[in-house]
């Protein structure tokens, strides 16, 4: 066997373990009784208020001086000549009269109530808002209910024309509109910016879907340019003004009354008499000290924590390996039999 080899070095000591919990305190002793409280001392009387002294009788008035004479009034001066009037501006020429507004011819439409915007289809208009009297805008196809493409004169409405959507078979069934805005063309149809002037009959309460209707279209006559104004006339001078008259004198100030004698300072009242202060109650007696409780017994010791096993120190070097033994000598065993 080889030699054993150095002892290897002794490892950290653990952690000390944690201290045990501190033990319950005793119970605190009861707390002793209070003394009565001592008697409040009568409150003294007070003294009697003494009589307020006569107010002094007022001074008679002074006499009103008289009111000095007014002092007569100066002439008024003249009144300056007024200015002659200037010569009136000739008047503009006329400007030219626009001309008649003139009706186009009706068109054959039916009422579609079941969509409000976009393209009302063949045959259809159809208006931006379920209440048709409260419509801005007006969509038209451009195929009216004969079959016809009406395009080219739905291209000529604009601003201020006046439409009227009629019951085909009712003059008295009616919606008038006149038009806000510029139109916009589209595709198919045209969409025309409106503003609600009157209703009648049917017109006022909604048209069906698809209602016969006449479209109709009044076309507003151009106005002509308004004539130039003439030049104004010139403005003609103003008059001198007359001289301001002489003011008057002013009357003399009356004398000022004499001022009323101060009636005498009334005597002033005694002052009464303080009432004398009570005795001060005596002092209540002290109660006994009350008896301080036992000191509680002291809590067990808690039971310390056993530190962590420290760290195993390094092996030792190794041993010289011992010599070889030697060898046996070897016996064969006799052979068994066959």
């Amino acid at each position: 066997t080889g030699i054993t080899g150095p002892a290897g070095s002794t490892g950290v000591t653990g952690a000390t373990g944690v201290s045990g919990a501190v033990g319950a305190t005793g119970s605190q002793g009861v707390t002793g009784i209070t003394g009565p409280q001592g008697v409040t001392g009568d409150t003294g009387a007070t003294g009697s208020t003494g009589p307020v002294g006569a107010t002094g009788s007022t001074g008679p008035q002074g006499v009103t001086g008289n009111v000095g004479p007014t002092g007569v009034t100066g002439p008024v001066g003249s009144t300056g000549a007024t200015g002659s009037t200037g010569a009136t501006g000739a008047t503009g020429p006329t400007g030219a009269t626009g001309a008649d507004g003139g009706s186009s011819n009706f068109y054959n439409y039916k009422v579609k109530t079941t969509i409000t915007t976009g393209n009302p289809t063949n045959n259809h208009l159809i208006y931006n808002n379920a209440t048709q009297t409260s419509a801005t805008q007006i969509n038209v196809s451009h195929i009216d209910r004969d079959g016809v493409d009406v395009d080219v004169f739905l291209e000529l409405i604009k601003t201020n024309d006046t439409l009227i959507i009629q019951d085909s078979n009712a003059s008295a069934d009616f919606q008038k509109f006149t038009v806000s805005a510029t139109p916009t063309l589209q595709v198919d149809y045209v969409e025309i910016p409106v503003t609600f002037v009157t209703s009648a009959g049917t017109g006022t309460t909604g048209f069906a879907n698809n209602q016969n209707v006449l479209f109709i279209v009044f076309t507003a006559g151009v106005v002509g340019p308004t004539g130039a104004t003439g030049p104004a006339g010139a403005t003609g001078s103003t008059g001198a003004t007359g001289p301001t008259g002489v003011t008057g004198d002013t009357g003399s100030t009356g004398p000022v009354g004499a001022t009323g004698a101060t009636g005498p300072q009334g005597v002033t009242g005694d002052i009464g008499v303080s009432g004398s202060t009570g005795p001060i109650g005596a002092t209540g007696v002290t109660g006994p000290q009350g008896v301080t409780g036992d000191i509680g017994p002291t809590g067990p010791t808690g039971a310390g924590v056993t530190g962590a096993t420290g760290p195993t120190g390094p092996s030792g070097p190794e041993g010289v390996t011992g010599a070889t033994g030697p060898t046996g000598v070897g016996v064969t065993g006799a052979t068994g039999a066959t």
